[in-house]
């Protein structure tokens, strides 16, 4: 690299802006049919402690204005998408943020099924995974990144990342290959999202970008994760990976020969061990590949930027994970991968919960669903639902019942947590700085007078004629510029 070039770096961090789009399947257990239209219209009764309301903004009920958006007190976003509710984070300036804002959708989800639960008189169940046992039925969670440059300009880098990536951010569950149930670290890359141009990983949207000088590359083939500890190490291990592709710090790298492939096949293995087919026809260990040229990428980058100390944690639990996966002991890296974590779950059960005795006939019907494997499915089922835990008690009060995922850190753990409830009940009820911080200020000032369209990278007024509309491609702002936006706003509506 050129000392030209390693000065500036020198003055920049890691941070890159990036956002989620999560998809809640919520079950009607009496019916058996979705219900994710009832979650989101109690959703939108509730009020929060301290008497704000859930949602800020609902869409204009205007026939000429084709908006589905309704802007959540946090500036999340939220709509109706497929039988599910999708919930799209805000903005977020880093890993970490994004992995607290991921959290913050969870509460809302759990809130939407409680209230939902309360008005209709009967359960109301929410998920969060990434599939059901039909390969046919897309579940999960899409992820956005801003980039200087287009996946395209990468994708020699990037593409064999994603090859390997399920390793270290798969979900884990079971779905149907051929006509048996298997275990898979990634569900999510069965169901790869197919179009004109064939399968698809990702998807460049020039639209609601995170920047008017930039790209956002959309990765379609992402988990929907209750450990906390994966989607920070999935997130910024992929941010690192762009760094590294935007700034040629790695630049030949053999090419895996059908990445779509090598992800499935890998996924169909938990024991490790895992190979990947290059062009060349030869075969390489994957943890082998990624210490070759990605870890060793990665490292040198962070030689060259300014490293804050989520980036130390995040490189030094990747170190682990390489080093543990390597050595074959799988089972010490539950705490961090959720799909060792599923797999230990599955396998001890009654080290965490009371498992309910079924009739016969109620186990003859999961059989003819399930077949053979129903126990294991029905438990990979039970961890992906969403149940009270310390961040819907600061919101809705203690639950009896208790998320999966959290008796299972606790037992292990203890207190040794990524993030606490405080600060995923901040991301609850507070937008990041930026944007979203803007979207926020907009609403509070003109919503009570005004109707209001929002979007991510614009916004406007349908009442008044001519109809105005304002484009908000920046990002980054600070508050400073957001109090002279408004208070310039004001003076052109007065």
């Amino acid at each position: 690299m050129n000392q030209s070039r390693l000065k500036v770096n020198r003055e920049k961090d890691l941070s890159r802006w990036q956002g989620l789009e999560i998809h809640y399947p919520f079950w009607d257990l009496s019916s058996r049919k979705s219900a994710a239209e009832e979650a989101l219209n109690a959703l939108q009764e509730f009020i929060f402690p301290d008497g704000v309301p859930a949602v800020a903004l609902k869409p204009p009920n205007i026939p000429s204005v084709y908006s589905t958006l309704y802007w959540l007190r946090n500036m999340s976003c939220m709509h109706e998408c497929c039988h599910t509710l999708e919930i799209a984070t805000p903005e977020c300036q880093n890993h970490y943020e994004v992995t607290c804002y991921d959290k913050a959708a969870d509460v809302y989800a759990y809130i939407a099924a409680k209230v939902a639960s309360i008005k209709m008189k009967k359960p109301i169940k929410v998920y969060k995974r990434t599939y059901e046992l039909s390969s046919s039925i897309t579940r999960g969670c899409h992820e956005s990144y801003h980039s200087s440059k287009t996946f395209d300009n990468m994708r020699p880098i990037l593409l064999p990342f994603f090859a390997i990536r399920p390793i270290f951010s798969g979900s884990g569950g079971y779905i149907k290959i051929g006509e048996v149930a298997k275990f898979v670290l990634s569900p999510r890359t069965f169901i790869p999202v197919r179009s004109t141009e064939g399968i698809q990983i990702h998807r460049e949207r020039d639209y609601e970008s995170f920047s008017d000088t930039g790209y956002r590359i959309h990765f379609y083939i992402g988990e929907s994760l209750k450990n906390e500890w994966t989607r920070f190490i999935n997130n910024g291990l992929t941010s690192y990976i762009i760094s590294v592709a935007e700034e040629e710090i790695l630049k030949n790298i053999p090419q895996v020969k059908d990445p779509i492939k090598s992800m499935q096949e890998i996924s169909k293995n938990p024991d490790g061990e895992w190979k990947v087919e290059l062009e060349n026809g030869k075969y390489e260990d994957a943890i082998s590949f990624f210490n070759s040229y990605y870890l060793d990428a990665i490292e040198r980058l962070f030689e060259d930027r300014i490293i804050n100390n989520w980036d130390k944690l995040t490189l030094d639990k990747i170190e682990y994970i390489v080093d543990k996966l390597g050595c074959g002991n799988v089972e010490d890296c539950k705490k961090y991968l959720q799909w060792v974590e599923v797999k230990h779950f599955i396998e001890n059960p009654e080290k965490y919960v009371e498992i309910e005795e079924l009739s016969e006939e109620e186990m003859r019907e999961y059989r003819s669903v399930f077949g053979k494997e129903w126990k294991e499915i029905l438990l990979s089922y039970m961890f992906t639902e969403i149940l009270g835990n310390k961040a819907t008690d600061l919101f809705i009060g203690k639950e009896k019942e208790r998320d999966l995922h959290e008796i299972i850190s606790e037992q292990l753990y203890g207190k040794d947590r990524l993030l606490t409830e405080k600060e995923i009940g901040k991301c609850v009820i507070s937008p990041p700085p930026g944007r979203a911080r803007l979207r926020e200020q907009i609403i509070k000032e003109f919503s009570k007078k005004y109707t209001l369209e929002m979007y991510w990278d614009r916004w406007g007024i349908t009442d008044i004629l001519p109809k105005k509309s304002w484009e908000i491609k920046k990002v980054d702002w600070s508050e400073e510029e957001i109090r002279n936006y408004i208070k310039e706003k004001r003076k052109e509506l007065n």
